[in-house]
């Protein structure tokens, strides 16, 4: 399945759309090409490119971001997806599959914190179409975060990155691995 698509969102309120808006009065928007295939998070393939990202009042005040583009190669080996934007710079390579990564996380820390994750349920260990393990994550990744002041004051936050901060790791999900340098 591909999609191709070209849109231009504006004057999107939060609040109309039932979501709770952190800054009420406040209206979205964004120019969006997207470049898709793939029926599922796993396996989709592209490009998505959003521009002219704001979220102003009446007055033309806000926040804004003036490029966020993530393209993800799944049928290559090494797997990849790239963000690029002027707030984020990175990659995740290797083999990946989103959707299991939150539960393979809550099972690593349930590890160290059995009793944070006392009600968990173990994810399917075994993807019955593919006869393959499901969710198999071991893949490297590197951002680089830049500065958030922009962000932290308009929301309010007390703390902001300032310099360019580079954050990598690697998890490993058969191995039950993780890791987390800043």
């Amino acid at each position: 399945q591909t999609l191709s698509a070209t849109a231009a969102l504006a004057n999107i309120s939060l609040e109309e759309l039932g979501i709770k808006d952190p800054k009420p009065g406040y209206r979205a928007g964004a120019k969006l090409i997207a470049q898709l295939s793939g029926d599922n998070i796993d396996n989709l393939a592209g490009t998505i490119d959003l521009t002219d990202l704001r979220w102003l009042n009446d007055r033309n005040q806000g926040l804004r971001l003036p490029r966020l583009t993530v393209s993800a190669c799944p049928r290559n080996y090494p797997q990849s997806i790239k963000v690029s934007s002027e707030l984020l710079e990175g990659e995740i390579s290797g083999r990946y599959c989103l959707s299991a990564i939150p539960a393979q996380l809550k099972a690593m820390a349930a590890t160290y914190m059995p009793a944070l994750f006392a009600n968990e349920v173990e994810p399917r260990p075994l993807d019955r179409r593919k006869k393959r393990p499901v969710g198999e994550n071991c893949f490297d990744y590197e951002f680089t975060l830049n500065s958030t002041e922009a962000i932290s004051n308009f929301f309010g936050i007390g703390a902001a990155v300032v310099y360019p901060t580079q954050i990598k790791g690697h998890i490993d999900s058969r191995n039950g691995l993780a890791s987390l340098q800043i």
